[in-house]
């Protein structure tokens, strides 16, 4: 009867032993840098560790275990990993999703490659908020991004421009929500768009348009062009009539000047030519003086013109000659003596 009982107080004590230590080895817990472990006493939350080694009353005190489910990519393929830990980690982490098969606002099939890349801001929050973390950001991923999907057409969706813009979109909209599970979500990308059987059609699609905008940036080139000389020409019209307008008025304001200044000429000689008649002459030698030079004048324009003959005559017989030569008789007067030609 001795020995039995030797032996079963020996695997009491080997079973005590082992429960000591299996609390001594939750009781001495090291974090390592940019990690965190929640603890809880008696169920529940009682503090949080940082980096460091710390030491837990041993029965009472345990830290929150919490499960994770993600894809990992193992030799081009990704495989579903499932794990139970108590660290929670706050670098940045990155969930690759299976592609996702969206329907596109023109009804296409889209096979969608999707990157999220998220932080942990809160462990508290995130594990007294959620339950599973990865898978269930890997869900709501795949829901944000068939409904963005969804509002855009193929061609939109595979242009570079647009798949940022509504990775953005997604992205924005994830943050609102994971917000509140202690998650910060940094960005969201699209790795790649399958089309399919339409990668042909987009490609003619997008020639196709590539030729109308260069077609629509030549013919606006030209039509800048046109609007350009025709500008030129109206420039060059309008600064031709005003270089014609002044030259006009230049050569009015010569001319003027000289008519003013010949004026001024004839009337300064006048008098003075008209003092020294009336010095010379007398009062009426200047009015002699001055109708004789208009009959000059008048003589030398009347000279000039075509079929004309001027003669010259003596004042005394002028009269008698210019009678005869019109045909006519003359009868001297009582006492003279009348002659012919």
């Amino acid at each position: 009867m001795a020995a039995p009982s030797i032996a079963s107080g020996r695997c009491a004590r080997e079973v005590l032993g082992l429960v000591l230590l299996y609390n001594i080895y939750w009781a001495i817990i090291l974090v390592l840098e940019r990690q965190e472990v929640v603890v809880e006493r008696c169920g529940k939350f009682h503090t949080l560790l940082q980096a460091g080694c710390h030491c837990l009353v041993p029965f009472i005190d345990r830290p929150k275990v919490f499960k994770r489910d993600f894809h990992r990519l193992v030799n081009n393929r990704l495989d579903h990993v499932s794990e139970r830990t108590y660290r929670v980690v706050l670098k940045d982490e990155v969930i690759d999703t299976p592609r996702l098969a969206v329907i596109t606002r023109d009804n296409c099939l889209v096979l969608l490659d999707a990157l999220l890349s998220f932080r942990v801001s809160s462990s508290k929050g995130m594990l007294y908020s959620t339950q599973n973390v990865p898978d269930m950001l890997s869900k709501l991923l795949q829901a944000q991004v068939r409904n963005v999907a969804g509002q855009l057409d193929v061609d939109q969706l595979i242009e570079s421009t647009a798949a940022s813009r509504a990775a953005s979109r997604v992205s924005s909209e994830m943050s609102g929500i994971a917000t509140r599970w202690g998650v910060q979500i940094k960005f969201v990308k699209f790795q790649s768009v399958d089309v399919g059987s339409l990668h042909d059609a987009l490609a003619r699609a997008k020639n196709a348009s590539l030729n109308n905008n260069a077609l629509l940036l030549k013919a606006r080139a030209t039509r800048q062009t046109s609007i350009i000389d025709a500008e030129g020409d109206q420039v060059r019209i309008l600064r031709e009539a005003e270089g014609t307008a002044a030259q006009t008025l230049a050569a009015a304001k010569g001319n003027a000047r000289a008519t003013v200044n010949e004026a001024r000429g004839e009337a300064e000689t006048a008098r003075v030519v008209g003092s020294v008649v009336f010095k010379h002459g007398g009062p009426g030698s200047v009015t002699k003086y001055l109708l004789a030079t208009k009959y000059v004048e008048v003589l030398r324009e009347v000279a000039s013109c075509a079929n004309t003959t001027v003669r010259f005559l003596p004042r005394e017989t002028s009269l008698l000659q210019t009678v005869a030569g019109l045909g006519l008789n003359v009868i001297a007067p009582r006492g003279t003596a009348a002659s012919a030609p």
